[in-house]
């Protein structure tokens, strides 16, 4: 057997505790990197497979009077929540799916109103109608449009596109558009 002389024999063993922190540290790095990776992967897929539209719509003269429409798409399912009540009494309250079509069709519509128009109607307001909003967007970033009587004057307010938007939306609820945008 051969033996190293004790300088030799220290060195060695110091040299194998300096490898060993070495595999300890590169493993480490590869974890954090993976972790950083993997965080980065599934915060883009939940932006790209996720999608929410919300509708509402109030009324000054029915005091009790809500409309909430929810529209969401989650990886390849997308569905729709139609809640309206009025008086504290709940009319509707059901949940159905809808196609890929459809959800599209509500998105191209809300696409189509103008953020600039929007702002012409910052300063507008009345005393009685009723107001209505889209959200929608991501759960990271949402843009929100709350409009007071979007029928009224719509040509010269500019709104004709959110009147769209929320037309489709209403229909796509199985509710008259003409019942609720009064």
């Amino acid at each position: 057997m051969h033996y190293l002389p004790k300088s030799n024999a220290r060195l060695k063993a110091a040299e194998n505790v300096r490898q060993e922190k070495m595999k300890g540290r590169g493993r480490l790095v590869i974890i954090l990197l993976l972790t950083a990776i993997l965080t980065c992967i599934g915060g883009q897929s939940f932006g790209q497979n996720r999608m929410d539209i919300s509708y509402t719509q109030t009324c000054a003269k029915c005091v009790h009077f809500i409309l909430k429409i929810d529209i969401s798409k989650k990886d390849t399912a997308y569905k729709i929540k139609v809640k309206y009540s009025t008086y504290q009494q709940v009319d509707i309250d059901t949940t159905y799916s809808i196609t890929t079509v459809q959800f599209e069709q509500i998105i191209k519509s809300i696409k189509k109103i103008s953020p600039t128009d929007m702002l012409e109607n910052i300063d507008f307001s009345g005393k009685d109608g009723g107001t209505s909003n889209i959200e929608f967007g991501t759960y990271e970033n949402k843009i929100s449009y709350d409009i007071w009587t979007p029928t009224y004057n719509t040509d010269k307010r500019r709104l004709k596109s959110f009147v769209d938007a929320c037309r489709q939306i209403l229909i796509l609820a199985k509710l008259n558009p003409g019942d609720i945008l009064k």
